[in-house]
């Protein structure tokens, strides 16, 4: 898969290229890339590089230049990949809001397979410049001062994962080093020009101690001055000195050689140097690693290599790299010189007068050798010299009659102090007079080597400082490129919402926009998260001092919650479904009000709201009463009845009442009634007249009086399979108090082939209350049922009190029933109370009641129902929902609603199940649907729901289903502030 199939509706995308530009297209991601995308292709996907599909492509740099991507080296090309190793790409799409990609010197899973240090098996590749530095045009260029330009890239790589659309997403990249490199015939010339130079030295001191120099010239002077000195010691004579220089020349050309071998650098070493020139072969060397601070790696987003200031601090490294030849060459020189050896010779005779008989003859000859260096003579070496002194006697003068005994007494004496004046007068003479004339050599041999240099130097820093000045007009080089952080910011490689990072970009003449080629380039887009939070408080109204349960779902899991309840604030941690559970009190003393609780995550960050609120701690007093009833019939074909009725109440009023009764009659009904001041009962029954049907009929009231008699009421009737009823009723009674009851019913039926139910119950209550309540339903086979009920009631309070309950039931088998209190075909309910708390206070009450009753031939909804796959879809999305407790072999039809449209029809297989499979329309509406399942013997089974959501706006946080879906809702009771909401969702499932 390529960028160029992934689907627009992906919630998340990786693209892994080893090799990227915005001028190849599609040839290239196929030879160089991998891609993913969530749902269409998840992946991993990871793909080598396809080097024969690159040697295919050409990059058209614009002004007529167009060169091959890739040149094996005999070909030109614009990029070398040489023994790059087995570099490839990575994408991985798990989930909606993730997305890995990776792409270079990188393992099979994705992850980064070298360091700055370490790069494996992973060579460079060298990128070709010459050709594209030909189309900056800088002046006077040829091939003569620049015939080759290339940039050396070490193995690079990058990754880059994205979660829940956060930008910029989370990433690495490596460059294994970069250099450039330029090849200039202008600068191999300097070995040569430095070579001359230096061999001037030689000459200069080869003229110094030939005849006539000036070293020849201070030692001739000396021979009087040593003469002249010694004579008055006798007859002494002394020749010279003379001076010897030993191997000067070949020294000064090791020393050439040595310097034009060795490196030249800006730096204190050459590792931590911009620029390394090597003479011999004229190649400068741009270290990129040092031109950067802190190096290639670890740097900030869209570092620029070659910026101004480091193109203008190249062209200074390559002039005080080339400028540092005159010190290297200087110094190299003046070693030599000080270790260059140098012997001054003195040649000695001694003569004495041995006496009137033998007179004045010679007597002792010998030498004086000073062997030093010129650097010892300069001073510049503080060392000493090396003097050896010698006289000896004649040879055979010990032989001649009568000198022998005078040698001892004579000759020797006069040899003694000859030598001590030697060497201590003589041969410091000799050094204090040429130590002069040496260092003034040094200095004019320094001065005129420094200006050679420096003349053979400045002439190729000034042709070359154009061409470094015009790098970054060859090529813009970016590090850790990343288009999203950028001012202003641009989109990533996919798109919007994309992240990009490329571990080492390269845009060729960068102000003609000509191409860019990025080096191990990975994107990613992944969907964001909304969180849909919502809050419950169970109960919502409680006094000063109660306590409420506070409920949250839809936050980021494991995650804290703030929650804020008017004033004060309290906290929560979310489990790893982002619900959270917590109780809260409310301080005593509080006002009855409504209070503000508002919950917010420190991840989430998306509040959810509800009210509180505080009651009146009065109301405690008010008198409560709550009734239940349950009936339950069953008849067998003998028309049998048997019945049981139960009636339950309770009243606080300093007196409690309770009663319970049940019926079973293949019918159940349950009445409610609520008296006010005009109160009215409001009941409904659903019956079917279909063997073991049942009916379920509900109702609620309430009713409040007072001494201003104010009541209300409320009744409601449900049914559903084996019939079961409920009921609550609520009265209120007091000056300043309220009453409540409440009632339920439940019951069944089962007969053979028609069902009639008559199910009448009353009860009776003296002295303190009485309630007398007859009801009545009928059902037949024509699919039509009538209730008609009247009731009127009437209270009296009194001491004490007594509970009298009356139920009978009749089944006819032609499916027609009728019942009251003594079995008749007609169907009354008539109730009464009267109620007398004294003498001044006295209420009534009218209830009309109605009931209506609806008959089916099959029990709607009796024991089927249905379950969604997922709670939330995108278009194009697929959608599954499942159906339970049909008829085998029955047709079932799913139908989609807002807009009516079919999902299939199914059979249900011999468990009474179905499948229906179909993917969301593009064109559906964005919002809250249901879908609805339709036996054609079995019925309806219950909505359930889901939502279609907009892409990237409304994904749930755990990235499968947001929103607040409610795929069945079974029931919705209010009782004392408190809600439950039923909902039904296929257990299991996941987005």
């Amino acid at each position: 898969m390529t960028a160029a199939n992934a689907l627009e509706s992906d919630d998340s995308e990786a693209l892994g290229q080893v090799i990227a530009s915005d001028v190849l297209g599609a040839d290239l991601l196929a030879a160089a890339s991998s891609a993913s995308g969530n749902p269409s292709d998840p992946g991993p996907n990871a793909t080598p590089i396809n080097l024969e599909l690159l040697g295919g492509l050409t990059v058209d740099l614009g002004g007529g230049l167009a060169l091959p991507l890739i040149t094996s080296g005999a070909t030109p090309g614009l990029l070398d990949l040489g023994e790059v190793g087995a570099l490839s790409s990575y994408a991985s799409s798990e989930t909606g809001t993730t997305s890995t990609a990776s792409a270079g010197a990188i393992g099979a899973d994705g992850a980064l397979a070298i360091d700055a240090d370490n790069t494996g098996e992973f060579g460079p590749a060298t990128v070709n410049l010459t050709d594209v530095l030909d189309q900056v045009g800088v002046a006077g260029l040829t091939d003569e001062i620049v015939d080759n330009l290339a940039l050396e890239i070490g193995a690079v790589a990058s990754t880059a994962t994205s979660e829940e659309g956060v930008l910029p997403a989370s990433s690495e990249y490596v460059v294994a080093g970069a250099d450039l490199y330029l090849s200039s015939p202008l600068v191999a010339t300097l070995q040569t020009s430095i070579t001359d130079a230096v061999s001037l030295v030689g000459t200069t001191v080869d003229t110094a101690v030939g005849e006539g120099g000036v070293l020849d010239t201070a030692l001739g002077g000396l021979e009087t001055t040593i003469n002249s000195t010694l004579g008055a010691l006798g007859l002494v004579t002394v020749e010279g000195p003379t001076l010897q220089v030993n191997d000067f020349d070949s020294a000064l050309d090791t020393a050439v050689a040595t310097i034009i071998t060795e490196p030249l650098f800006d730096g204190e070493t050459a590792d931590d140097s911009i620029v390394v020139i090597d003479l011999e072969s004229g190649l400068v060397t741009v270290q990129l690693e040092n031109l950067v601070d802190g190096g290639l790696n670890g740097q900030d987003p869209n570092t620029e290599v070659l910026s101004s200031e480091a193109v203008s601090a190249v062209t200074t490294a390559v002039s005080d790299a080339l400028g540092s030849v005159t010190g290297k060459v200087t110094e190299a020189v003046t070693e030599v010189l000080d270790l260059t050896g140098v012997l001054i010779s003195l040649d000695v005779d001694v003569s004495a007068d041995l006496g009137i008989l033998i007179g004045t003859i010679p007597v002792a000859s010998g030498a004086v050798t000073i062997d030093t260096t010129l650097g010892q003579l300069a001073g510049t070496d503080t060392t000493d010299p090396v003097i050896d002194a010698d006289l000896s006697v004649l040879d055979g003068l010990s032989d001649v009659p009568g000198i022998g005994a005078l040698i001892d007494t004579i000759v020797n004496p006069l040899i003694s102090t000859v030598l001590s004046a030697l060497t201590d007068t003589v041969v410091p003479l000799v050094l204090d007079t040429l130590e002069p004339v040496v260092q003034t050599l040094f200095a004019t041999i320094g001065d005129g080597l420094s200006e050679a240099i420096g003349d053979v130097l400045e002439p190729v820093i000034t042709v070359l400082d154009p061409v470094f000045d015009a790098l970054n007009l060859v090529v813009a080089i970016t590090i850790n490129e990343q288009p999203t952080e950028r001012d202003p910011a641009e989109e990533g490689y996919l798109g919007a919402e994309s992240f990009t990072v490329n571990a080492l970009s390269l845009e060729f003449l960068p102000t003609l926009g000509a191409v860019n080629l990025d080096l191990g380039s990975s994107t990613v887009r992944s969907a964001a998260v909304v969180y849909d939070t919502a809050i419950t408080l169970t109960p919502s109204e409680v006094e000063a001092g109660g306590t409420t349960t506070i409920e949250g779902s839809g936050f980021a899991p494991n995650e804290t919650v703030t929650i804020t309840i008017g004033d004060e604030t309290i906290t929560a941690e979310t489990d790893e479904n982002g619900d959270f559970s917590t109780d809260y009190t409310v301080p005593e003393g509080t006002d009855p009000g409504t209070l503000d609780v508002v919950a917010e995550g420190e991840v989430s960050q998306t509040p959810a709201e509800a009210e509180l609120t505080v009651i009146d701690g009065d109301d405690n007093g008010n008198v409560n009463a709550s009734s239940s009833a349950a009936a339950s019939a069953n008849a067998d074909d003998d028309s049998n009845a048997a019945a049981q009725a139960a009636a339950q109440a309770a009243a606080d009023a300093d007196a409690n009442t309770t009663a319970s009764a049940a019926a079973d009659a293949d019918a159940t009904a349950a009445a409610q009634v609520a008296a006010n001041a005009d109160a009215s009962s409001d009941a409904s029954a659903d019956v079917s007249s279909e063997a073991n049907a049942s009916a379920q009929a509900a109702a609620q009231a309430a009713s409040d009086a007072n001494a201003d008699s104010a009541s209300n009421a409320d009744a409601s009737a449900a049914a559903e399979g084996n019939a079961s009823a409920a009921s609550a009723a609520a009265a209120n009674a007091d000056s300043s108090s309220d009453a409540s009851s409440g009632a339920a019913a439940d019951a069944s039926a089962d007969a053979d082939d028609s069902s009639a139910a008559d199910a009448s119950a009353s009860a009776d209550a003296d002295d303190s209350s009485s309630t007398d309540t007859d009801a009545s339903a009928s059902s037949d086979s024509d699919s039509s049922a009538s209730t008609d009920s009247d009731a009127s009631a009437s209270a009296d309070a009194d001491d004490s009190s007594s509970a009298d309950a009356d139920s009978s039931a009749s089944v006819d088998s032609d499916a027609s029933a009728s019942a009251d209190a003594d079995d008749s075909s007609a169907a009354d309910a008539d109730a009464s109370a009267s109620s007398d708390s004294d003498s001044s206070a006295s209420a009534s009450a009218d209830a009309d009641s109605s009931a209506s009753a609806d008959s089916d031939s099959d029990a709607d909804g009796a024991g089927i129902r249905a379950e969604i796959e997922h709670e939330t879809r995108f278009r194009g999305e697929e959608q599954l929902a499942y159906g339970y407790g049909f008829e085998p072999g029955e047709e079932v039809e799913a139908t989609v609603y807002s807009t009516p449209t079919s999902a299939g029809v199914e059979v249900a297989d011999a468990n009474g199940e179905v499948t229906f499979v179909w993917t969301v329309a593009q064109e559906e509406e964005i919002g809250q649907h249901h879908v609805e399942l339709v036996g054609e013997t079995s019925g309806t089974a219950d909505a359930v729901y889901f939502r279609v959501l907009e892409r990237q706006s409304d994904l749930a946080p755990t990235g499968g289903d947001p929103g607040l879906p409610i795929a069945g809702l079974a029931a919705l009771m209010v009782l004392g502030g408190a809600g439950v909401w039923v909902i039904s969702r296929r257990r299991g499932a996941s987005a």
